[in-house]
């Protein structure tokens, strides 16, 4: 790691991250609110007239807060929010300086390629975690707020679970910034692969066949029941380390034998 260059990087992008984490924050708090009695009956009566949809979206349940927020929020919602952040913050990170001439610059102040890289990758984990904390904070202001006696710990667990299931989407990023040459080409592709797992996990819900689609999305790793519930969950999201590791892998041979 290169403190200068975390640290660099970090406060240039500080004044959007706390827009992102501003919007996260509202997401969350949202997502609570969408359990008062008078929007839960709206979303009782849209899942009686759309029930597939409701099905692919992972919203299934409202007995508790946790089961609610575990459709509304962690089915759909805030998976498409990390994505989209993660995809075009690589971008920003990596693809930008390796067009603009920014990483050649960095390369000739003596830093070696492996640390440039994880230097950025770790840039990249500490803003996927504060915009994480950032929703959970919102989640956890409107339930104190709304609904006393409600424990916060399921709400911690499942913020906390949810983010080594990112950390995948965050490397092949890096690596999709190690691949492609521009910097447009980069975001698309990026986006469209991940996006794509996105929607195998959607597909992967309804009965049939297309329950094994579940397989190529690491988001099926989240165990949104288990967490809430204190009883596990833990060894499913920390196997995400795994893919992580080895998009992070292919990312740096791929920069050591990129002309910068």
């Amino acid at each position: 790691m290169i403190p200068s260059l975390f640290a660099f990087r970090f406060t240039r992008r500080l004044p959007e991250l706390l827009l992102i984490m501003g919007l996260a924050f509202l997401t969350g708090a949202l997502a609570v609110y969408m359990y008062t009695p008078e929007r839960l009956d709206d979303l009782r009566y849209l899942r009686g007239e759309m029930p597939e949809l409701f099905t692919l979206l992972g919203i299934e349940g409202d007995s508790s807060l946790d089961i609610h927020l575990m459709g509304i929020l962690y089915g759909s919602l805030l998976p498409l929010f990390m994505i989209l952040f993660q995809g075009s913050a690589a971008c920003r990170l990596a693809a930008m300086p390796l067009q603009d001439g920014g990483m050649a610059m960095l390369l000739s102040a003596g830093h070696r390629r492996s640390a440039v890289l994880l230097t950025l990758y770790l840039n990249l984990l500490a803003e996927t975690a504060l915009v994480l904390l950032a929703c959970a904070a919102g989640q956890a202001i409107l339930a104190l707020i709304l609904f006393q006696g409600f424990s916060l710990l399921a709400l911690l667990r499942l913020c906390l679970g949810f983010f080594p299931v990112m950390l995948p989407y965050g490397a092949f990023a890096l690596l999709m910034s190690m691949w492609l040459g521009s910097v447009k080409g980069m975001r698309r592709a990026c986006h469209a692969v991940m996006l794509a797992t996105l929607l195998f996990t959607f597909v992967s819900r309804l009965p049939g066949w297309t329950r094994s689609l579940r397989f190529l999305s690491p988001l099926t790793l989240f165990r949104g029941t288990e967490l809430a519930s204190g009883s596990g969950g833990w060894g499913a999201a920390l196997f995400a380390l795994l893919p992580a590791a080895v998009f992070l892998l292919a990312a740096l041979r791929s920069f050591s034998r990129r002309e910068v």
